[in-house]
């Protein structure tokens, strides 16, 4: 398990979720757990990489001028946040036990093209990004630590939500409306409870 540099250790457990969560979806199980995990990860995907996106991301293209990295960072991120949104378009009102009736290839095709890049951009912040940010002074390691706390604090579940803080809440709340009135799914979770609670 990577271990996240001291700044950034307020995403430690979203980080060790995510990572049981997609480990879980590369093993073999049963179709309606499959679908229900694939949304909870598709959510918690969307959260974790926007704390990087919003706090990490810019201090160390500002603190280190580690450009580069972060274009590659970024780069993967954009590919992950494409597959999280198919992920959640799929699952839109949708119960997980009617998610693979229309397109069964189709939609676990999906859930292994998040799988895949979301894992991979995981991969590159572990030997890219991180390492960098464990070289940071202690001032910079301070401000990075107050402003992943802070974005933490007002995660988003949306893959890709606007720059601006308003035109964010806006769609938030947007996000919240259409699934109280359209969402159909159930409030059973076999496949992050599988996770969570694996006895």
């Amino acid at each position: 398990m990577v271990e996240l540099p001291v700044p950034m250790r307020g995403l430690a457990a979203d980080r060790v979720l995510l990572v049981q969560c997609l480990d879980a979806l590369d093993e073999p199980r049963p179709a309606v757990e499959r679908a229900d995990l694939a949304r909870s990860t598709a959510l918690l995907a969307a959260r974790y990489e926007n704390v990087l996106a919003d706090a990490v991301y810019p201090q160390v293209v500002d603190s280190l001028g580690r450009r580069r990295q972060v274009e590659q960072a970024e780069l993967r991120l954009g590919g992950a946040r494409q597959a999280i949104s198919v992920i959640r378009a799929d699952m839109r009102g949708v119960k997980p036990v009617n998610a693979h009736a229309s397109d069964p290839n189709g939609f676990d095709e999906h859930i292994d093209v998040m799988t895949r890049s979301v894992g991979a951009l995981l991969q590159f912040e572990a030997d890219e990004i991180f390492p960098v940010v464990e070289r940071m002074d202690a001032t910079d390691a301070d401000r990075l630590r107050q402003s992943v706390e802070g974005a933490c604090a007002h995660q988003t579940s949306l893959p890709d939500p606007p720059d601006n803080a308003l035109l964010r809440k806006l769609a938030e709340i947007k996000e919240t409306v259409t699934l109280s009135l359209n969402d159909q799914s159930t409030p059973w979770h076999p496949g992050i409870n599988a996770v969570l609670d694996p006895d």
